[in-house]
């Protein structure tokens, strides 16, 4: 069984956060933009989009590590009506 507690105490504050957002909006994707707004007003918008893309990396690694797979579990594609928006999303 998947020991939620040993995953949050791997993650760190904002890989938490994130995750915490995503979850919370699942099935539904969640628009880069929400997750950067997450993120201290005073960081720059290229700053932004590294944390978030890191933050995910991160979640990945420790998610494949307790679920024994080789698959990403976070994974991106854009926004089916406006192809510039990104947006993250669980793998089924």
């Amino acid at each position: 069984m998947l020991n939620i507690l040993k995953i949050e105490s791997s993650l760190s504050e904002l890989d938490l956060l994130f995750l915490n957002k995503i979850i919370q909006e699942y099935p539904k994707a969640v628009k880069y933009s929400i997750l950067m707004d997450l993120l201290d007003d005073n960081l720059a918008y290229e700053t932004k989009v590294k944390k978030v893309f890191n933050a995910k990396s991160s979640i990945n690694s420790i998610l494949k590590m307790y679920i024994s797979s080789n698959q990403d579990i976070l994974q991106i594609k854009r926004n089916p009506s406006d192809s510039r928006i990104k947006e993250f999303y669980i793998a089924k």
